[in-house]
């Protein structure tokens, strides 16, 4: 079985080198490292003369996490039985590769239809393999097979909830998706986020006006199609942002993002700067 690692970068050189280096060091090496580069404007260039087995793709514009991981599941799944898929700004214990093969091998035995295991994450409690509907991208392992039938990730969603339209997808293709415990993450930085307490519970929000503009109208457009219960969550989670951002300006461009989610208007919107 030959396994495909494929990691999206922006920006950031030094977690990039880390998370290469970590997957160099796992227990079960990938066969190839894929690294698509979103138009990068520090030193990521530089990144193939320290590693120069991977396979670098450096894209001419951000093209988002829609249109990176794209990019990197058309290369990975090319030679490779699963592709594992993770982010540039996070780490793993040495065997969490192997841990995930082998979840799969156990999985099979009771449920042939399994697609996808991921990590989960480094506090977690619990010791049994957990079904589940969907999952950010890091720390995830797909088999080709299923990426081949159901296709690659949607590029036009370009930043937020691409992910989890793809296990909804996944799941409406029949196939199951499990966390395994005995696989973990490391701790990933949240300082892009602001929490307070709402209505008595932690909630956290994205502190900048692009990244609620793309999470708001991914997230309706995807639960629009796929589980209309859960475009009411969405709607009461925008309620419990705006009390926490309390700005007029943020609030707007979630506005502005859930009424595009249900006019469909996705791609790229000039008017949100992604920074990433």
């Amino acid at each position: 079985m030959k396994l495909s690692a494929v990691i999206l970068t922006y920006n950031n050189f030094l977690g990039l080198k880390d998370i290469i280096e970590n997957l160099y060091h796992q227990t079960r090496n990938p066969e190839e490292i894929v690294v698509i580069d979103n138009a990068s404007e520090d030193e990521t260039i530089k990144i193939k003369e320290i590693f120069p087995k991977i396979k670098y793709v450096r894209l001419e514009e951000n093209t988002g996490s829609g249109g990176g991981y794209h990019q990197g599941f058309k290369i990975g799944l090319q030679n490779s039985d699963f592709v594992f898929v993770t982010d540039d700004d996070v780490l793993y214990p040495s065997n969490v590769l192997e841990e995930l093969l082998k979840g799969f091998d156990g999985i099979k035995k009771s449920d042939d239809k399994v697609g996808a295991v991921r990590c989960a994450w480094e506090d977690y409690r619990g010791n049994e393999p957990k079904k589940i509907e969907d999952s950010g991208w890091a720390g995830v392992m797909i088999k080709t097979q299923v990426i081949n039938e159901i296709g690659l990730p949607k590029e036009d969603f370009f930043l937020y909830c691409d992910d989890i339209e793809y296990f909804l997808r996944m799941k409406k293709f029949g196939y199951s998706f499990y966390l395994l415990p005995q696989a973990r993450y490391l701790k990933r930085p949240q300082d892009h986020k602001v929490q307070k307490k709402v209505f008595g519970k932690d909630t956290r929000v994205y502190k900048e006006d692009f990244r609620l503009y793309y999470a708001f109208r991914n997230e309706i457009f995807t639960y629009f199609m796929y589980n209309k219960k859960r475009v009411l969550r969405t709607l009461f989670y925008f309620v419990k942002a705006s009390l926490i951002l309390k700005n007029t300006g943020k609030t707007l461009a979630m506005f502005e993002g859930i009424m595009d989610g249900f006019l469909g208007k996705l791609g790229k919107n000039e008017k949100f700067t992604a920074k990433r």
